[in-house]
């Protein structure tokens, strides 16, 4: 009969198991984990790459609230509004400026041989010889023209659509929508000025934060819909937002921090 305790211990009867040491994983594992480092750095290089940030794309752009006017090299003028990015594509061909982002005033040159054309994701604004503003949007491009004949199209390649001075259009994947209104108050942000009229309290507070510094945030989901109107100086947005206590019974206004205002 075997006595008890007599049998080998594991470690005698294994003995190779003896170096292992499970506080002290293989060398090889540590390799291991610096290639999946590496690979996950290449990963974030390789999309960085594929999809570069706008301030890679353009060649020149705008802050939050900030303004500039350019002269192009064929002495058109662009005026980029808040937080805009463009970037800019000529040769002998074509004079192609591409919207990346925000909002924009162009004055064509005129007298070149080449048509002037303004692209947002892949719709098209060809003019000669205009003044027009292009705003892009999330899902649609809309552009005011103030002086000349401008023809859009959209990203469907639908037959184009001739726009007058004095009109607005809204282009989209759906199709374009046109619209006839006054060229005055068109673009008044170039003066300096922000413009509500009869606009949903959450659209105008969408506005404000395009340009001023911080955010607002809506709470009472009930004002939503209240129309406000208004006309503010862009370098004094603070009276713009003390003026919709007045505009909005009942709303609640409180100053957090001068970056962050509550509406309740």
């Amino acid at each position: 009969r075997a006595i008890p305790g007599s049998e080998p211990l594991l470690q005698e009867r294994y003995p190779h198991l003896q170096d292992r040491n499970p506080t002290n994983p293989p060398k090889h594992q540590g390799s291991y984990r610096i290639l999946a480092i590496a690979c996950c750095i290449l990963f974030a290089i390789s999309l960085t790459f594929l999809n570069p940030p706008l301030s890679w794309q353009a060649d020149y752009l705008t802050g939050k609230g900030e303004q500039r006017t350019i002269t192009l090299a064929d002495s058109s003028r662009v005026m980029l509004n808040t937080d805009t990015s463009v970037a800019i594509h000529f040769d002998k061909n074509l004079r192609r400026v591409e919207l990346l982002e925000g909002e924009a005033f162009f004055e064509v040159a005129k007298g070149k041989p080449q048509a002037f054309v303004v692209t947002v994701s892949g719709n098209e604004v060809r003019a000669v010889g205009t003044a027009f503003n292009v705003r892009r949007d999330s899902s649609q491009t809309e552009v005011d023209l103030v002086e000349g004949i401008v023809d859009l199209q959209n990203s469907q390649r639908q037959q184009p659509t001739r726009l007058q001075a004095g009109q607005s259009a809204r282009i989209s994947a759906e199709g374009i929508t046109t619209k006839t209104e006054s060229s005055e108050g068109m673009a008044l942000w170039r003066d300096g000025y922000l413009q509500f009229d009869g606009l949903p309290l959450k659209a105008a507070i969408d506005q404000i934060n395009r340009y001023r510094t911080g955010h607002i945030i809506l709470l009472n989901g009930e004002f939503a819909n209240k129309r406000v109107s208004g006309l503010f100086r862009l370098n004094a947005l603070d009276q713009a937002v003390d003026s919709l206590k007045a505009a909005v019974p009942g709303i609640q206004i409180r100053t957090l921090t001068p970056y962050l205002i509550v509406l309740s």
